[in-house]
């Protein structure tokens, strides 16, 4: 490791210095490169302790631990870690926080504590609400991604995670409203035309999900949802040949995706292309899938 300018002040010294303040231990770390955050887990327990009401040290903390993998240990801290995990270059992410190990009430208990100490903080009552939405509990995640958006009208990631929460409660019209807003503050994410793409494939709009998913893929041609749900849409308006194009791209980017092999066969099946529409559907049901193994028993044979 190369070795830094700045050092770690002891313990000792910093009980013994009253100079020192919460400020400064999170300054100090705020200069050094991932590649110290080992060590920096050292300064920000000093921090919090000097001002338990310092947010920023609670969020340098969760990112020292992400880095230094201990993930237990950073999932604690996630719920002061509200700046790091809504900001687009953050390393204290979501992935770390979807293990069984989260004590969710404690995260909610800290984040809403932090939420009493900063109340205009729209980050904090977004990344509340992210938690929520992450363990179901969708009505109370949207109150918050509202509160987020009051306070922060261009909050594009609060307008996707308030409609990702709306779909999963089949307020199907109130998410694509949400969703249309985030794509009209962020145009270039990808993730907001699929998603509200799948929601208008549950409501029978297929041209709306075929739009948005090119729209998608326009932004990321090697999307697998994206040709997909587009791949989905075609086969329910009848256009067979663009379904089986869509779906062998999904083959072609993920060979393990059972559904489109199945769904591909019934496309060359409408087209009477019977001897290829059976190798698909023996290939899901080699795959694992049992729905697959009956359709070839009751065609293929």
């Amino acid at each position: 490791m190369k070795k830094k300018l700045l050092t770690i002040v002891p313990m000792f010294l910093v009980l013994c210095s009253y100079s020192q303040t919460s400020e400064d231990f999170f300054s100090i770390n705020n200069l050094k490169s991932k590649e110290d955050y080992k060590e920096v887990k050292k300064d920000l327990p000093i921090a919090v302790e000097l001002n338990p009401n310092y947010v920023k040290a609670y969020f340098k903390q969760c990112a020292s631990k992400k880095f230094s993998q201990e993930k237990i240990g950073a999932s604690g801290n996630a719920s002061k870690s509200a700046e790091i995990v809504a900001t687009a270059d953050a390393d204290c992410n979501r992935d770390m926080f979807t293990s069984e190990f989260i004590d969710f009430e404690g995260i909610m208990v800290d984040l809403t504590k932090a939420i009493e100490l900063d109340p205009n903080n729209a980050v904090l009552y977004a990344t509340r609400g992210e938690f929520k939405s992450e363990f179901k509990d969708f009505n109370e995640a949207i109150i918050d991604f509202a509160k987020a958006i009051q306070l922060k009208h261009d909050f594009t990631s609060a307008y996707y995670r308030s409609g990702y929460a709306k779909t999963q409660l089949g307020d199907f019209k109130g998410a694509i409203n949400d969703l249309t807003k985030s794509i009209a503050l962020n145009p270039n994410n990808g993730d907001a035309y699929i998603l509200r793409g799948s929601i208008k494939i549950q409501i029978g709009d297929y041209k709306g999900c075929i739009a948005d998913c090119s729209r998608a893929i326009r932004l990321d041609s090697r999307n697998i949802q994206s040709y997909y749900y587009r791949g989905t849409s075609k086969f329910s308006l009848g256009d067979f040949q663009g379904a089986i194009k869509d779906f062998s791209k999904v083959i072609e980017l993920d060979k393990g995706f059972t559904a489109t092999y199945y769904y591909r066969g019934f496309s060359k099946f409408k087209l009477g292309l019977k001897e290829s529409a059976c190798f698909d559907w023996r290939k899901a049901c080699e795959l694992g899938a049992s729905w697959a193994c009956d359709v070839v028993n009751r065609n293929c044979n």
